[in-house]
């Protein structure tokens, strides 16, 4: 009894100290900070104190006298807040949209600014400089942090703090910024994070409208260590949204912009961002790691996404625009390199690339919705550096948002350890465009399985344009087992314009290499080139006669191969053939058979086929069953 009287007399006390009405049932008060102290009648201290003594929404002004800012500097701690309240420093006479009240740890070492406890409070308005973590929202949730300088003083010069904001513990549901302008927070010069969500009760969280890394113009960096860091299980958070207001500029910071890591660090979604540029989205404002980096098991994380308004740009960083080390995440209708407009390099190291770890990563879709531009970058647009199970469809590679314009990334997308990744598919919008690169279109250096199909590779994205690229269409160099087209409908790519071979098969240790029902055409070194004991040196066939009467042409094609063996023979025309009947390529996929050589490796096949137009070439590929191992182009035989 003794000790709820000493409460009781506590309250009375705070209260009288700060003008409550201590009558009647409690209600929300509202208390006014008249000075600067660290401690004392209408000091900040003093209005905390009050407004935990009681569970109501209390709210806390300033009206601190004298023109211009002012610094609250800290002998000790403040008080945790443990009731909900709102502090809203854009009372303080003279706002006009710059903090007037800053909240200084920098005298008495390491302590947190406002640590909140309670949920359900309101932070605004706020300088807050040297502390270990300005704002920490430990439990309860539902809290505000919006317009404060995290890291700047009262001019917006640097004066870090460890971490700008922290979320941990089971604080759910916060929203870090806002939607207009007045609601940004500017969190920079951190030693640590901007913005750490960092536990497994930290879900629905939102990240919003803020500038992190850069100052108050979002037109310079002012970096913080990293920018935005989601982990050990944090879950089903968001930074950024597809509104222009909820856009986070998350540039020039040290290392990484935006991270998601650990195990049961899923469903987060990053969304309408700029990452890596400037507030106008047309200049560099590099972050010197990763754009995004998503590691350590997260999963079923969503970068971008298929709404109105979720695309991100990642441009200018100094590593990868995304870097992907976790099973099932997915990369889609995001700008990788190039500027808000879609138009204009600002290229990353990488695009996109994905290590060991990225097992069923989706970059892009079918639908143009899905679309991601990655294109303009120093290396290659994607780079799969390992993972198995990866989709990569409908993207633009190596050109502008239109498709039409080239907008060059060194090569387009490069295959290294991955293995059963899908380039393209045959449904309707699988198929990227890989054209306009400054090397090659497609290079897989390792890896099984690669399946490419239904792309166009050289050609805009029209088709009626031939961008090419400056190597080979498709290099397959010490890859087996990779599938180029394929027989189903809509399989076949489009590969034309290319300043090297068509597709390249290169080395003893690239085998079992499928290239079948494409369209290959004016590629400067030819259509297939099989080098260095490629595909076991299978032999190409041979069209021996063609023939036009009564409507159609028959023509006759021989194989001299492995005996006893099934072949599929496809047959392809072309507008003319080259003088002399030298190997040509393939523009227009006409007919497939099967044929099996006799104990001697010899075997004929003969087809019949709707009239030919006179000069018409015909040329044919041989692509052994059992290997899967495709030939080059035969010579090319006119039609009479």
């Amino acid at each position: 009894m003794a000790g709820r009287l000493t409460f009781l007399a506590l309250v009375l006390a705070v209260g009288a100290l700060v003008g409550l009405s201590t009558a009647g049932p409690a209600q929300a008060a509202t208390i006014v900070v008249k000075n600067a102290n660290d401690s004392g009648p209408d000091s900040l201290r003093a209005a905390i104190i009050a407004a935990n003594a009681t569970p109501e929404l209390d709210t806390v002004k300033f009206s601190i006298p004298g023109a211009g800012g002012h610094t609250i500097t800290l002998a000790s701690a403040l008080p945790a807040i443990t009731t909900p309240v709102i502090l809203n420093a854009q009372t303080q006479p003279g706002y006009a949209g710059k903090p007037l009240i800053r909240l200084d740890g920098s005298a008495i070492g390491p302590i947190i600014g406002l640590q909140v406890t309670g949920g359900g409070s309101t932070m605004k308005g706020f300088s807050m400089t040297g502390f270990s973590i300005a704002i920490q929202l430990v439990t309860g949730g539902v809290n505000t942090v919006s317009g404060c300088w995290l890291g700047l003083d009262l001019s917006g010069a640097a004066a870090g703090n460890g971490t700008g904001v922290a979320i941990a513990s089971a604080s759910a549901n916060n929203v870090i910024g806002g939607t207009n302008a007045a609601a940004r927070n500017v969190i920079s010069a951190s030693a640590g994070d901007a913005v750490g969500i960092t536990s497994s009760g930290a879900t629905g969280n939102v990240v919003e409208g803020n500038y992190l890394g850069t100052n108050v113009g979002g037109n310079s960096a002012v970096p913080n260590h990293g920018g935005v860091t989601i982990s050990n299980g944090a879950s089903d958070n968001a930074v950024g949204g597809t509104s222009a207001g909820a856009r986070n500029v998350i540039s020039g910071n040290s290392l990484v912009g935006v991270q998601i890591s650990g195990f049961g660090a899923d469903r987060n979604v990053v969304a309408g961002n700029y990452i890596g540029v400037a507030a106008s989205g047309k200049s560099r404002l590099a972050n010197g790691a990763q754009g995004v980096d998503v590691r350590n098991s997260a999963t079923a994380n969503t970068i971008g996404g298929t709404a109105a308004g979720a695309r991100n740009v990642i441009s200018g960083n100094g590593a990868e625009g995304v870097s992907i080390s976790a099973p099932s995440n997915v990369v889609a209708a995001n700008y990788v390199g190039t500027d808000a407009t879609g138009s204009y390099a600002i290229d990353n190291a990488t695009g996109i690339r994905t290590f060991t770890g990225a097992d069923g990563t989706t970059i892009g879709g079918a639908t143009a919705g899905a679309r991601n531009v990655v294109s303009g970058n120093q290396a290659a647009g994607i780079g799969l550096g390992a993972g198995a199970g990866i989709l990569v469809q409908g993207n633009y590679i190596g050109v502008d948002k239109t498709g039409t314009s080239v907008l060059r990334n060194n090569q387009g997308i490069v295959v290294q350890t991955a293995t059963n990744v899908t380039i393209g598919g045959a449904a309707t919008g699988a198929g990227n465009v890989v054209s306009g690169n400054a090397v090659d279109g497609i290079v897989a250096t390792g890896g099984t399985g690669t399946t490419v199909q239904g792309n166009r590779i050289g050609p805009a994205a029209t088709g009626s344009v031939l961008l090419g690229n400056g190597g080979d269409g498709v290099e397959l160099s010490a890859a087996s087992d990779n599938s180029i087209g394929g027989t189903a409908a809509g399989a076949g790519n489009v590969i034309a314009g290319n300043i090297g071979t068509g597709v390249l098969v290169n080395g003893s240790a690239a085998t079992g290499n499928s290239i079948r029902g494409n369209s290959i055409f004016d590629n400067r070194l030819g259509a297939i080139v099989l080098g260095g004991g490629s595909n076991h040196s299978q032999p190409p066939p041979s069209v021996e006669s063609v023939a036009t009467s009564a409507g159609s042409t028959t023509i006759v094609v021989h194989l001299d191969a492995a005996a006893s063996s099934e072949y599929a023979i496809e047959l392809f025309g072309d507008p003319t053939c080259d003088p002399g009947g030298s190997p040509r390529q393939g523009k227009q996929f006409l007919d497939a058979k099967t044929m099996v050589t006799n104990v001697f490796g010899k075997g004929g096949v003969t087809f019949v086929i709707p009239a030919l137009a006179s000069e018409t070439g015909v040329t044919a590929t041989a692509t052994r069953r059992s290997t899967l191992d495709t030939s080059r182009f035969s010579a090319c035989a006119a039609a009479p």
